[in-house]
C-alpha cells in the first residue's frame, strides 16, 4: 500500500463573492478555507504553498458563486489539475451566514 504525505493549510481567510440570496450579491464576505493536500513530493519537486494560495485567490476573484459546494468543487478541480496532488480534503466556513453558528461545507476529491 502506498502512503501519502499531507500538507495542510488551515484558517486561510479571504474575501469571496458568495451567496444565493439577493443581499449577498454584489458584495464580498469572508470565507475561511481549510485544506489537506495529499501526495508524494520529493525535495526537488515540492508543493509550493504560495502558488496554492495564489491559485485559490485567483479563483475567488473570477466570479460570484451562489453555493459553497460549487466553489469547493471548482477549487478542488483546479488544484488537482494544476498541482501534483492526489487527494484533497477541503472545508470552507462561511462565518457570517448564520447568527450563533459557524456553517460551511467539506468535500473530499481524488485525482
Amino acid at each position: 500500500m502506498t502512503t501519502l504525505d499531507c500538507i495542510y493549510i488551515k484558517n486561510f481567510s479571504c474575501p469571496a463573492q458568495i451567496g444565493l440570496y439577493d443581499h449577498e450579491k454584489g458584495i464580498t464576505q469572508p470565507i475561511i478555507l481549510h485544506l489537506e493536500l495529499y501526495g508524494k513530493w520529493p525535495e526537488a519537486n515540492f508543493l509550493d504553498y504560495d502558488k496554492i494560495i495564489a491559485s485559490i485567490k485567483n479563483i475567488l476573484a473570477q466570479q460570484h458563486y451562489e453555493l459553497l459546494e460549487t466553489l469547493a468543487n471548482h477549487i478542488t478541480q483546479n488544484l488537482l489539475a494544476n498541482f501534483a496532488i492526489q487527494k484533497i480534503i477541503l472545508a470552507i466556513d462561511k462565518p457570517l451566514a448564520v447568527k450563533d453558528a459557524l456553517v460551511g461545507v467539506k468535500i473530499e476529491r481524488t485525482a
